[in-house]
């Protein structure tokens, strides 16, 4: 059987979605946290909604910027690995895209109810 010919092009904004919802099922993820100014310039695509995420694609690969609060007791250095290698896991298979970086930036920690 002949593979039809031709290309798919995935929309930013379906990609930040992917990041969002893959950072966000992470166990130790509150919620995500806002992009800083500086990174929503004309280098990095904005995030189009999805707070916390902020994707740039140079030469047909990914870096990804994931903004993060933790929930309360969770070993900081252990989620942002978890979320590295969850993000670029999911860009990979889901998307099919080359993955440069995926840098996470954990900006609180959620204060306990009690």
């Amino acid at each position: 059987m002949q593979e039809p010919s031709g290309h798919v092009t995935i929309a930013p904004q379906v990609l930040t979605t992917v990041i969002s919802q893959t950072a966000r099922a992470v166990p130790g993820v509150a919620r995500l946290g806002t992009v800083p100014r500086p990174y929503l310039g004309n280098r990095i695509v904005p995030s189009g909604g999805e707070h916390g995420v902020s994707v740039q694609i140079v030469a047909n690969a990914v870096r990804v910027h994931c903004y993060l609060v933790a929930t309360p007791d969770t070993n900081l250095l252990e989620l942002g690995m978890a979320v590295q290698a969850t993000v670029a896991a999911a860009i990979r298979e889901l998307v099919g895209m080359t993955v440069d970086e995926v840098n996470v930036y954990v900006q609180d920690v959620e204060v306990g109810r009690g």
